[in-house]
């Protein structure tokens, strides 16, 4: 076998391998059918055995780099690079380069050169990367999601633990000023003007109304407390309140409105809530100091990437909302105090109980809206409210005005009063008693049963509180009523009537909320009796 045909068939052997040898003048001493194909696509020449490499290279650059890289080799190296040739017009291709020395008794006479084309694998790499960059972007933003997730799952589990906190505490602390509300107005009614000490019992009366007011912001605060949906004209809600958010201004201090006519459904104390906390939250920023207060309200579509961003707004749907926007030029919050400021009972006044921001956040994610907040230490504060919008009233009737009955009401026959708390159970007899009701008492469902069974007849009407041991008030109810159907039933809790909104669906069921006052027990045993 000649020596020439197995050179040949070596060369040619891989069939995905260009190969050629050059010697010191860079002349082709050998090159397989792939190079010799390769050289015609790139540079559009036909090259032969004897002819300089260098001479059909086209491009400067890349004749240039050939030159150095023969150079290495034909200095005795052997080394491997990654090199791109090729026209523009045609596209450059990459190659993947073994370049070694031919020895020749201890001398190099000449090179080889091995090139794999690597320009698809690269892209393909390049492709691989691409989509790895990707997917490190979406794993790192669905983590700080995830982080986001649970921080807001422990919020909340901690908000559900408060809740449960702030329920005992609210209703223990609404029956101890059931006994205060109902002991003084027993006693504003037994004592006549001119005694001394009437003005006292007239303050605790209202100390104790302010403390109705309290524990109905720590239920707010914890989303507990339940609202009274109606359609609100949130401009005209505004507009009735300024003098009163007027008052809460420092001397030097200015209030601007801006309001335009939008409406929400929402409890209309609990939103002149909203409004009167975040303004007194302005007036404190601002000190003793000159500044302006800017309340403004506006009909706004919001899209989703906005409640996303908003304090309880990642599960709302976008649409038209009502922005109600409380901004003020005081004292900012830097980022560690705005991460905190709806936490219940975080503050940062020298005075204060930390409810009034936590309460606002409340009342807002109950009725399903969400909260921007924008502040820097020396950029002021801008708290925007976003409410879900409705259609415009023409008009809104005015509450009722409270008035006072002509002459004290009173009744005959007897009334089961059932409540845990003795000191509500005593305050309600001593009321009722005065109204000319004989009393039955009773200190949980199962008694309150059993004085109902014994009375046979004789009692006209229940007060029955919903959080009792042994038998909630739910479940006393319906043995109420297997005992005495048309029985008239005062359900009473410190909690909403939404609370109660199944159980009042039952016949002759009424509602009294919690701390009452005289006139207001008494309304209800009234209504209850006649119906």
């Amino acid at each position: 076998m000649r020596a020439d045909h197995v050179l040949r068939a070596v060369l040619e052997s891989p069939r995905d391998l260009v190969i050629f040898a050059l010697d010191r003048e860079y002349r082709y001493l050998a090159f397989n059918e792939a190079h010799r194909r390769t050289m015609h696509a790139i540079w559009g020449v036909d090259i032969a055995v004897g002819q300089v490499m260098l001479d059909v290279i086209g491009r400067e650059d890349d004749r240039a780099r050939a030159k150095a890289n023969f150079d290495r080799a034909l200095a005795g190296e052997s080394f491997t690079v990654v090199e791109a040739y090729g026209d523009e017009t045609m596209g450059r291709r990459y190659y993947q380069d073994l370049y070694n020395p031919i020895f020749s008794e201890g001398a190099v006479a000449g090179l080889t050169l091995f090139l794999q084309d690597i320009t698809d694998a690269r892209a393909r790499d390049e492709e691989l990367a691409a989509y790895r960059e990707r997917l490190e972007q979406l794993v790192e933003a669905r983590t700080r999601e995830l982080a986001v997730a649970e921080r807001r799952i422990r919020d909340a589990e901690r908000l559900e633990s408060l809740g449960l906190l702030a329920g005992g505490i609210a209703h223990d602390v609404n029956n101890l000023l059931a006994g205060i509300l109902g002991y003084a107005d027993v006693a504003l009614e037994e004592l006549p003007p001119s005694v001394p000490g009437r003005d006292a019992v007239e303050r605790t009366r209202d100390s104790a109304r302010r403390g109705a007011e309290l524990t109905d912001m720590l239920l707010a605060a914890t989303g507990q407390r339940r609202r009274d949906a109606t359609p609100t004209r949130v401009d005209r809600l505004i507009a009735d309140l300024e003098p009163l958010l007027r008052a809460e201004l420092p001397p030097l201090a200015e209030l601007a409105l801006a309001l335009t006519p939008t409406a929400v459904v929402g409890d209309r104390a609990q939103l002149t809530q909203v409004v009167t906390n975040l303004v007194s939250n302005a007036a404190e920023a601002l000190g003793r100091g000159a500044g302006e207060i800017r309340v403004t309200c506006r009909r706004a579509d919001v899209d989703a990437r906005r409640l996303r961003a908003a304090y309880g707004g990642e599960e709302l749907a976008p649409g038209p909302f009502v922005e109600l926007v409380v901004t003020d030029d005081g004292v900012g919050m830097d980022d560690a105090t705005r991460a905190r400021v709806f936490d219940p009972f975080f503050t940062t006044k020298l005075q204060g109980r930390g409810l009034g921001l936590a309460a606002v956040f409340g009342i807002v994610r109950g009725h399903r809206g969400a909260i921007e907040v924008e502040s820097s230490p020396t950029g002021g504060t801008r708290f925007t409210v976003l409410l879900p919008a409705v259609a415009t009233p023409a008009e809104e009737q005015p509450a009722p005005a409270r008035t006072e009955p002509s002459a004290p009401w009173s009744g005959e026959g007897t009334v089961l009063v059932a409540d845990d708390d003795a000191v509500v159970r005593a305050v309600a007899a001593r009321i009722l008693r005065s109204r000319g009701f004989s009393v039955l008492e009773a200190a949980d469902g199962p008694e309150a049963l059993e004085r109902l069974e014994a009375a046979a007849g004789d009692v006209r009407t229940v007060l029955l509180d919903l959080t009792m041991p042994r038998l909630t008030g739910a479940q006393t109810l319906r043995r109420i009523r297997a005992i005495a159907p048309r029985m008239p039933v005062v359900l009473f809790s410190g909690f909403s009537e939404h609370d109660a909104e199944e159980l009042l669906q039952s016949e002759r069921t009424y509602w009294l909320k919690k701390p009452f006052e005289l006139t207001g027990l008494v309304d209800a045993v009234r209504h209850a009796i006649e119906g």
